[in-house]
């Protein structure tokens, strides 16, 4: 069974914004440094998740839960006007990892992929079972966020812990998460 605790107190969702502008990667006046794709996650980011949000990440949870991974199970649900219509999560074929995000977006039909545009997906990550599957960070990597730019998803919210309060991704993102 997921634990989720974190959702029910109120955990942070963090919401993936797009930049319009291409800007190689800088530092903001705010000391927070930006890529070309994304704005980073400051104090004025980080949201406390919705009723609606909430929902949606217990449903990505309990989707994660199917992962064969041991350690990193990911889950990814695609919503598109308050119903779902992709789902996924991470796996691996012939020692390759498919992501959560991408199953997603592989599982909606060809004919559909133009709706995208107005759709939000939502990843979850959960910790192992000795940890009780707890929400963990959930951020999408630098090659899944370029496919959900790609595929024009209007917006990407992951969940997010207190263990990760500064991460420094491979865009050189700085993130910092407020308790």
């Amino acid at each position: 069974m997921v634990d989720v605790r974190n959702a029910q107190r109120g955990a942070d969702v963090s919401k993936i914004i797009r930049r319009n502008s291409c800007a190689p990667v800088s530092q903001s006046k705010s000391g927070f440094y930006t890529s070309n794709y994304f704005e980073c996650i400051d104090s004025n980011c980080v949201r406390t998740s919705s009723e609606k949000q909430k929902y949606y990440l217990n449903i990505a949870a309990k989707i994660a839960i199917k992962s064969p991974m041991f350690n990193h199970k990911h889950g990814a649900i695609i919503v598109y006007r308050d119903k779902i219509i992709g789902s996924g999560f991470n796996y691996y074929v012939s020692d390759f990892s498919i992501h959560a995000e991408v199953a997603a977006i592989a599982s909606i039909h060809k004919k559909k992929r133009h709706i995208l545009n107005e759709c939000d997906i939502y990843i979850v990550r959960i910790a192992p079972d000795r940890f009780k599957n707890m929400l963990k960070y959930s951020r999408p990597c630098a090659n899944c966020s370029n496919i959900i730019i790609k595929n024009n998803i209007k917006n990407a919210f992951y969940s997010t812990n207190y263990e990760y309060d500064f991460v420094r991704g491979r865009n050189n993102c700085c993130d910092f998460l407020i308790s």
